[in-house]
């Protein structure tokens, strides 16, 4: 019994840490695993380290079902992948530290305080977007845009917060925009439908609703 115990004491302790994808798109793919490349290349083998992906397929009721199964099953540790995934998991009140990847505004989406302290259990990496270089680039790969449409969903902060970036680089530089918002990714087609023939060009902020019904946006 003595030596059982002992080889127990020494056994390494196993992981197991959840990943929440909001959405099945390239960027959120490499996300995560860029996320799990880095883990093993620190040494948290299959043996040290067991990883349950969840995708919630853009769907919010499924994203509530899926943290809630995290909480459940007892994670030593949450990953979340893009705003809506990170403000769910928070808002279940749970202990389970997490850690969130693609947030742009993590603090004006109420998941942490304070970019230099991260607080309530959770810390990760943001992904603010450069909006003056974005158009500074499209100036010169595309000089002849003087109207800009903009999809974005009003109930994602970082969506809305790099809109109102973009708005204001646009109001600061003589540019012009139409608008078309949208509630669920059923409805981007649509959106990019009804811009057709007022703008030149399409810009599309870090926007996970969005960004799930893009596939439908290239048939437009």
């Amino acid at each position: 019994l003595i030596e059982l115990a002992a080889a127990n004491a020494q056994a390494p302790k196993t992981y197991q840490v959840g990943i929440i994808q909001m959405a099945d798109n390239g960027a959120f793919t490499d996300m995560r695993e860029g996320y799990i490349a880095r883990m093993r290349e620190l040494g948290y083998g299959e043996d040290a380290m067991v990883f349950d992906y969840q995708n919630a397929q853009g769907d919010m009721t499924n994203l509530a079902s899926i943290c809630q199964k995290m909480i459940d099953s007892g994670k030593d540790y949450v990953v979340t992948i893009a705003t809506p995934p990170s403000q769910a998991f928070l808002n279940m009140g749970s202990d389970i530290p997490m850690f969130f990847i693609s947030v742009s505004n993590p603090v004006g989406a109420g998941i942490i305080t304070d970019m230099a302290k991260p607080d309530k259990n959770a810390t990760g990496a943001s992904n603010a977007i450069p909006v003056a270089e974005m158009f500074k680039l499209s100036a010169k790969l595309t000089p002849n845009v003087k109207t800009y449409g903009l999809i974005y969903c009003t109930s994602e902060v970082n969506s809305v917060t790099t809109i109102d970036n973009a708005k204001k680089y646009m109001d600061e530089n003589g540019l012009a925009y139409v608008e078309a918002v949208v509630t669920s990714s059923g409805e981007v087609q649509q959106a990019a439908q009804s811009l057709v023939g007022r703008c030149d060009a399409m810009f599309i902020p870090n926007d996970s609703v969005v960004q799930t019904g893009l596939p439908a946006v290239a048939e437009v």
